[in-house]
């Protein structure tokens, strides 16, 4: 409930969980996280029925990925007080990108909307949770494009885009259509030219194709840009493993196992570069469109 002005009615008599509110959003703009937690977590003490708070207190607990409390409290936040929309579109960003229940995300969402309208805030979300299922990449398009016309930034709608590109080449790649696979990777890549994963993808479909100088030639753009990326640094090792080089490939491998000791198949293509020997070589890997 609201008055007329929109400020929320208070529940709790308690005044101190206000003082520790206001810090806490204090300390958000700022960026002292730790101050955030201190104080949001006071306010909660103080007043855990009150539903702000429990929105304040909830969004720090999924910051914090502590996902069953954030939830908890979330739902309380919005089954009490509908008027606060942070708090449907918290809860649906958590169900649907934390918990990847997508149908019950939109669900919510379609409560936010009943109850405050359309806004470019909610169809970007929207289009996020539709990314999450890569086969469904044109219907995100069309909500990100309709998220720009809503007034949305410029450079969120970009890279969202850029996203759903990058789902289209690995739907298009796992049905067998390469070269549609690779000109939607492209224009992934124009449109985000600092995110690698485009390239990564481009580069296993090269391979797969026989075009093995161009695959490496998009691993190794690919590790200019992020050059921690295990996806590119296990597919170039494996490439230039079983091109002869393996003197290279093992200075591959090696970074990889440093950087993740459990990799799949990263100590057995070590052990096979190590020997001179080609050992079994594993499919190019391609990264997964991330939700």
């Amino acid at each position: 409930m609201t008055e007329p002005t929109g400020r929320h009615w208070a529940v709790t008599p308690n005044r101190k969980w206000r003082f520790h509110l206001v810090r806490g959003a204090r300390s958000l703009e700022v960026g002292d996280f730790t101050g955030a937690q201190r104080h949001f977590g006071a306010a909660h003490k103080e007043a855990p029925t009150e539903p702000i708070v429990c929105l304040a207190w909830g969004r720090e607990l999924l910051r914090g990925g502590e996902l069953d409390g954030a939830e908890e409290l979330l739902r309380y936040a919005w089954a009490r007080d509908r008027s606060l929309e942070s708090a449907g579109m918290s809860l649906a960003r958590l169900l649907g990108l934390s918990r990847r229940r997508w149908a019950e995300a939109q669900a919510v969402l379609d409560e936010v909307e009943g109850r405050h309208g359309v806004s470019a805030a909610l169809v970007l979300l929207r289009a996020e949770l539709t990314i999450g299922d890569p086969a469904r990449f044109s219907e995100a398009g069309r909500l990100f494009e309709r998220a720009r016309d809503l007034g949305a930034d410029a450079d969120v709608v970009r890279l969202g885009l850029a996203r759903v590109h990058n789902a289209e080449g690995v739907t298009r790649c796992r049905e067998g259509e390469h070269h549609r696979a690779l000109f939607a990777l492209k224009r992934a890549a124009d449109l985000d030219p600092a995110w690698s994963g485009p390239l990564v993808n481009s580069g296993a479909i090269f391979e797969r194709l026989g075009h093995v100088r161009k695959a490496r030639a998009h691993y190794r753009s690919a590790l200019r840009l992020d050059p921690v990326n295990p996806v590119a640094l296990f597919n170039l090792a494996e490439s230039l493993r079983s091109g002869g080089f393996h003197g290279d490939a093992v200075r591959l491998y090696r970074r990889l196992l440093a950087l993740q000791p459990g990799y799949p198949g990263a100590r057995d293509g070590l052990q096979a570069a190590s020997r001179r020997g080609s050992g079994a070589l594993r499919p190019a890997q391609p990264v997964e469109p991330e939700p």
